[in-house]
């Protein structure tokens, strides 16, 4: 049984991976704080490691995976990926991400979208706010890097894209504007196999999102799926990546954000019968993606534990 380390042990959509992976997979968790790892996860199967801005990190994660003997490493955590993604010849065990070059382009979200369109491919107009006069208002304002929507606001005017600079001046140090996309939003999962051939696409619809995604379902649309593809042809590379992207009512898509990692809806993908582990090292001769055995909902719900004080 392949032993697999999910990195980001505290997030939302480990206790579902627990439930659907640990029958096939000898699992484990790890995050700088354990507590907030799900209960249902056994405690023996929790891992202590340093924060990923620590000097140790690395060193610290390298020890872990050889003495578990890993076969499997995969970083959820954007602030881990590039140095994870760089360093993934030092690990005995594989890297569970997009190449290095991927993933640096991907958390520059401004560079990313310019990148994008100089293919072809649909995307919104990105500029940094400081150059944000040829983007009409309303407009999306955030961070060039960052993630779980942290510092992502919609602004209607120049005074209060000024009020925004005010208000995060300490904490995003070069915002970027974006065209305000309006139409149904999807997270989409992209897999391929270590030589950079695709072996799935799913669309995930977002019917509810606040920061991460809280109601969706699979929706294997085709304008989404064929989108997928072309960019793939544009930015091949291994592992697993999530493109956010709005269809509009015009049938054109527009992605957002491209995160070089797995994302918290990871797990339908999981439910759905998908296997990105199973299908890494496979040929795949035939060309073909993988199709869900059916059109899941994910649905999110708070969880209240309460538990002895004495432990």
């Amino acid at each position: 049984m392949k032993k697999i380390l999910f990195t980001g042990g505290g997030g939302v959509g480990n206790e579902a991976l627990w439930k659907l992976f640990s029958s096939h997979y000898d699992l484990y968790f790890a995050d700088s704080n354990i507590e907030a790892i799900n209960p249902c996860i056994p405690r023996e199967r929790k891992i202590l490691i340093p924060l990923a801005t620590d000097k140790k990190f690395k060193a610290e994660l390298k020890k872990i995976s050889k003495n578990l003997k890993l076969d499997f490493i995969v970083p959820s955590v954007d602030e881990e990926l590039v140095e994870l993604a760089d360093a993934r010849n030092e690990f005995d065990a594989d890297i569970f991400l997009p190449n290095v070059d991927f993933v640096k382009l991907m958390l520059n979200k401004c560079k990313c979208a310019h990148e994008i369109s100089k293919f072809g491919l649909s995307a919104p107009v990105t500029q940094f706010a400081k150059n944000s006069s040829s983007i009409d208002f309303p407009l999306i304002v955030k961070p060039n890097s960052g993630r779980g929507s942290k510092g992502v606001m919609i602004v209607n005017s120049q005074k209060e894209l000024d009020a925004y600079r005010d208000l995060y001046r300490l904490t995003v140090k070069d915002p970027i504007v974006q065209d305000l996309a309006i139409g149904q939003e999807y997270t989409v999962l992209v897999s391929s196999n270590n030589l950079g051939k695709l072996n799935s696409i799913i669309p995930i619809k977002v019917g509810q999102k606040k920061g991460i995604t809280i109601r969706a379902k699979i929706d294997m649309n085709p304008l989404v799926i064929d989108y997928t593809k072309s960019f793939h042809k544009c930015f091949p590379t291994m592992g697993i990546y999530n493109i956010q992207c709005i269809l509009t009512s015009k049938g054109i898509v527009l992605p957002f954000e491209i995160n070089p990692r797995i994302s918290t809806t990871f797990c339908i993908s999981i439910a759905a019968g998908f296997d990105p582990f199973s299908e890494y090292y496979e040929k795949n001769i035939n060309n073909s993606l993988f199709i869900p055995k059916e059109d899941l909902c994910l649905e999110r719900n708070w969880v209240n534990n309460i538990t002895s004080c004495k432990e």
